[in-house]
């Protein structure tokens, strides 16, 4: 359980974990961490297309990165 608490002299609330789920916290980081680990790639695109292309997934809230692996995974899938 989180609990927001409010102290008088921060303008934001903290946040306090109960020590009874630090593990799940745990299980979740380790599940992220090693399961879902994700590779760094570095790629050369036409700056002006790369400009325009990130600014629109801002403007829509989209995940630059995921919306490019998610490509990636259509690509795979249309060639079995």
């Amino acid at each position: 359980m989180i609990l927001a608490v409010k102290n008088p002299l921060y303008k934001k609330p903290q946040i306090r974990l109960l020590k009874s789920h630090l593990s799940s916290f745990a299980s979740i980081y380790i599940y992220l961490k090693y399961i879902m680990a994700q590779k760094n790639v570095t790629l050369s695109l036409d700056e002006a297309i790369y400009s325009e292309y990130k600014e629109y997934c801002k403007r829509n809230a989209i995940a630059l990165s995921k919306s490019i692996e998610l490509f990636m995974e259509k690509k795979l899938k249309e060639d079995e």
